[in-house]
């Protein structure tokens, strides 16, 4: 992570769904993928490019604006979010997210539900049917702001989601010079991966990507570990459905087992059966999903937050360039190192050796 990066996690000028991509470094050892050096491969000319797969859920993922930036602190009128649904389905529960977090574990959530329209409470959806759910914004924080809405049955199932974002505006802090602090791993120490510890007694090895969650949880992508790993902000502030904290600082497994592999889709992410390969970037949405640039498995997955399952959302396991106008999952890609979510949802891919820019719309 940048200096940048850094700040702009300090100061909240930038939601959580921004994220660190991977980057290659000579001071240090790289993991070998197995792969043949690029520059030996066959692939079209050009240098290397950013392949954006822009991955709008079927029925098509609704987004809300609030498009007057709101002074911090300060509560912009209720609008009426129209939410359509990817599975049919009556509705449980309507949650209102503020980065991945219900209001009921914030103090003062940006995103709330407002007085007007509340057609989505036990509303019976079919696919591509929609409802609505008044909604308000109040900023915590200045810049670019993601929440969502997310329909949930009796089962915990996500029926759907539509994302939200607003702008705050105020004061920034500035960061003075000061002390570089670890938060996890001991410098220059590898080994074996041990969770449920605090983080700074943690063995990581080469760690890639890094987001941080709105509940102030970090997850890192260790990469040689193959596995997503967390540092809980607190006993209490695991946001996907599974994950249990400890207690603060402590440090717990999110996915994989540690061994290479590509499996367990459709499973909890915390199952025996799940397993990544060199996991690289990361990147978290308004309802608090998790992306994973799954880089030597050529594939995107994704740990849906309200039930803990991973999937592929793009990528079939196969290495190379191809798949232009059909779906993401049927798509090929090419050691992919970095991903982000952008407020509406659509997800971003650093298709690392590949030369073109391609999307898809499942």
């Amino acid at each position: 992570m940048n200096l940048r990066d850094q700040m702009n996690l300090r100061t909240g000028q930038i939601p959580p769904q921004s994220a660190s991509n991977k980057t290659k470094s000579r001071a240090f050892p790289v993991l070998d993928l197995g792969f043949e050096p690029s520059s030996q491969r066959r692939r079209p000319s050009g240098m290397l490019a950013m392949a954006a797969l822009l991955l709008v859920a079927a029925g098509a993922q609704a987004q809300s604006v609030f498009a007057t930036w709101q002074n911090v602190g300060s509560t912009a009128a209720a609008q009426n979010v129209t939410v359509i649904a990817q599975a049919a389905g009556t509705v449980k529960t309507v949650e209102v997210l503020s980065n991945g977090v219900t209001g009921a574990a914030i103090a003062t959530p940006e995103f709330a539900k407002g007085t007007g329209t509340l057609s989505c409470e036990s509303a019976t959806l079919t696919v591509g049917g929609a409802c609505q759910e008044s909604v308000t914004f109040t900023p915590s924080y200045p810049g670019l702001r993601a929440g969502a809405v997310v329909l949930l049955d009796g089962n915990g199932n996500v029926l759907g989601t539509a994302y939200l974002s607003g702008v705050g505006q105020g004061g920034l802090d500035v960061l003075v010079p000061g002390n570089q602090i670890e938060i996890a791993g001991e410098f220059q120490k590898v080994g074996s991966t041990q969770n449920d510890i605090l983080a700074i007694a943690a063995y990581l090895q080469q760690p890639a990507g890094v987001a941080l969650d709105g509940a102030g949880n970090l997850y890192l992508a260790d990469s040689a570990h193959n596995q997503i790993r967390m540092i809980c902000f607190s006993a209490t502030s695991a946001t996907i459905k599974g994950a249990t904290c400890p207690g603060a600082g402590m440090i717990i497994a999110i996915a994989g087992t540690g061994s290479a592999g590509y499996s367990g889709d459709n499973d909890p992410a915390s199952s025996a059966n799940v397993t990544l390969n060199a996991p690289g970037g990361l990147s978290l949405d308004g309802a608090g999903n998790l992306y994973v640039a799954d880089t030597a498995n050529n594939a995107i997955r994704k740990i849906t937050a309200a039930t803990g399952v991973i999937t592929t959302v793009a990528g079939n396991g196969t290495l190379g360039f191809g798949g232009d106008g059909a779906a993401a999952t049927s798509a090929q890609l090419d050691t992919p190192w970095g991903v982000t979510v952008d407020p509406a949802g659509n997800i971003y891919i650093a298709d690392t050796t590949t030369s073109a820019s391609a999307g898809w719309t499942p």
